[in-house]
């Protein structure tokens, strides 16, 4: 039985997933514990993305002998990738960073319409994600911090990372507020392949939007919260609720990282992998600034 340790803001979703998994208990503690306080009889510690996992709380638990799990977010940056990766092989440790959004059930769906070879090679990746104000306000790297995890996204499904970046759009006002950005984020690739990536933070505050189309030579599959959506009758006008895909992304999520530990895999390459996607995070900054493709 593994006992991982989960920092988290997100007691409720944690709550669902420990019954779930099997080979592994689940104690959640809050963010920033003081150094001298770490749950040291744990084996793991998962960092769930809801909390900034700095690269000086990674490398703690790292040199206290715990094997790690990244949920990738807001919080993650080269420090993070650079310092992990050096101090997880020093203690003879596993380190993993995971895009969470691989592990939802529409994505997996997609992923094996394509590993089938029912699309054909994918030629575009459009992606969707519109957000509040609110929810940027809350992830340490704003607008990067949230668009991270799609651009590994549109890199994942197309299967290869891009070769230039063009980004346009605007990213706040002349006062310096950061509200009703809206940007478009063009990625290209060496085999003629593309993603077309928008973000914005013009909803109000409530539900987010995302939506995910895969359009290959021979096929194409969507994955779109509108689809989602369940109408409720209360009188008056009726309201729009989605359907969420629950917790069985962080069940598979986890479970996957406890067997790599349990198995002795070597889990340090898909550390590796997101020194190419900060790459290209950095390239999107640099176009949204000159207004200029960035060759990489």
């Amino acid at each position: 039985m593994i006992r991982l340790a989960i920092e988290s803001g997100e007691q409720e979703v944690w709550n669902e997933v420990a019954p779930r998994l099997r080979g592994a208990s689940v104690e959640l503690i809050h963010d920033g514990l003081p150094p001298d306080s770490l749950p040291h009889h744990c084996d793991a510690v998962v960092f769930d993305g809801s909390t900034d996992a700095r690269a000086e709380n990674v490398e703690r638990w790292l040199r206290a002998g715990k094997h790690v799990l990244l949920v990738t977010g807001s919080c993650l940056s080269y420090d993070v990738v650079e310092l992990g990766l050096g101090v997880a092989s020093q203690c003879a440790v596993q380190l993993a960073i995971v895009n969470p959004d691989h592990y939802l059930p529409s994505r997996q769906a997609i992923r094996r319409q394509l590993d089938a070879g029912n699309l054909g090679e994918p030629v575009l990746v459009r992606i969707h994600r519109w957000e509040s104000t609110a929810t940027e306000n809350s992830q340490p790297r704003g607008l990067l911090g949230l668009m991270v995890r799609d651009l590994e996204m549109a890199s994942w499904l197309i299967g290869s990372q891009p070769n230039s970046v063009f980004c346009v759009g605007r990213t706040g006002d002349e006062s310096g507020s950061t509200s009703g950005r809206i940007v478009q984020v063009h990625l290209g690739f060496a085999h003629g392949a593309m993603a077309l990536l928008d973000w914005t933070n013009r909803l109000p505050p409530g539900d987010r939007y995302q939506t995910l189309s895969v359009i290959g030579s021979a096929g194409a599959a969507y994955a779109d919260d509108h689809q989602n959506m369940q109408l409720l009758y209360r009188g008056g006008h009726p309201k729009a609720l989605r359907t969420d895909e629950g917790v069985q992304q962080w069940v598979t999520m986890v479970q996957e990282f406890v067997g790599g530990v349990e198995a002795g895999r070597d889990l340090s390459t898909s550390v590796a992998a997101w020194r190419e996607v900060l790459t290209v995070t950095q390239a999107v900054e640099r176009s949204i600034e000159s207004r200029q493709a960035i060759l990489l």
